[in-house]
């Protein structure tokens, strides 16, 4: 009668790099005080003789892989002391006095927003689909205001936007709006360089433009940001997408014509609803997102 062989339990493989203890227990200490430390840190100020491949692999296999960090504005005290000072006194204002801003901003517009890949199918009878050079993606710099009255125009930025271009822009579609108007028009713009120029400041004072004072920093205070995407979000579930410069200035303009307004008046109507976010976030960004 044969006699069974015992199954023995399989051997527990052991970490067999070239990363020594004593320097494992360094890594980790490191580590500790200083999460955002790279590889190349690791590498650097453990003294460490080895690739930044091996190192990747061991904090990997010890439960310490590598996170890209979260994106997020980072809001000086002092900007965050104008925004409160901004929201406190937004609050103070009367519905009147909210209803008669107008939002203005620029905005891009990317046929692959964030490097996203559009595949293309290859010549006529093929299978295979191939990713587009990246390269080759398409964007398109939009201007626009909204009020509570309507949507402006959705003006196409040629070129580099510049302080002359800006003016252009306020001239031939800014100032024909206001002729329009009924009613008080206080025009808000954000603090991008070109908005404050002395040419700019002068052109507005000339054309008796009542402008809002607008804090540093404060994108997610103004409702047309919303609205650029929503026009983003439409262009997005197009099929097909729009692939040249062309096709895209056409197709954002067909989108915001058909905009409608309850979209529009509703997210206006949230101003006052960000202000208070904003203070009690204590001048913070805020998050605002509204179906």
């Amino acid at each position: 009668m044969m006699a069974h062989k015992a199954v023995l339990p399989p051997k527990e493989k052991k970490y067999r790099g070239t990363i020594q203890a004593r320097k494992q227990l360094e890594i980790k200490n490191y580590l500790l005080m200083n999460p955002t430390g790279t590889l190349n840190d690791i590498k650097v100020d453990c003294e460490l003789n080895v690739s930044l491949e091996t190192i990747r692999k061991y904090l990997l296999r010890f439960g310490m892989p590598r996170r890209l960090a979260k994106k997020k504005i980072v809001v000086s005290d002092i900007n965050k002391k104008k925004r409160v000072e901004f929201c406190k006194l937004m609050l103070s204002k009367s519905d009147i006095y909210l209803s008669s801003i107008w939002f203005s901003d620029e905005t891009i517009v990317k046929s692959r927003p964030n490097g996203e890949y559009v595949f293309y199918r290859l010549p006529e009878g093929s299978e295979y689909f191939e990713a587009s050079n990246a390269s080759s993606g398409k964007s398109v710099m939009f201007w626009s205001v909204i009020s509570m009255a309507a949507y402006g125009p959705l003006v196409v930025v040629e070129g580099k936007n510049t302080a002359e271009s800006y003016i252009k822009t306020l001239k031939d579609h800014l100032l024909p709006e206001i002729t329009l108007a009924t009613g008080r028009v206080i025009f808000q713009q954000d603090n991008a360089a070109i908005h404050k120029t002395a040419a700019v400041t002068t052109f507005l004072a000339e054309n008796n433009i009542e402008t809002l004072e607008w804090p540093p920093q404060s994108p997610d205070l103004s409702p047309i940001e919303n609205i650029w995407n929503v026009m983003k979000m439409k262009m997005k579930a197009l099929k097909p997408r729009p692939r040249s410069y062309a096709q895209m200035r056409d197709k954002c303009s067909e989108i915001w014509l058909t905009l409608t307004d309850d979209v529009r008046v509703g997210l206006l109507n949230t101003f006052r609803e960000r202000l208070r976010k904003c203070l009690k976030a204590k001048g913070d960004i805020i998050k605002f997102n509204k179906d």
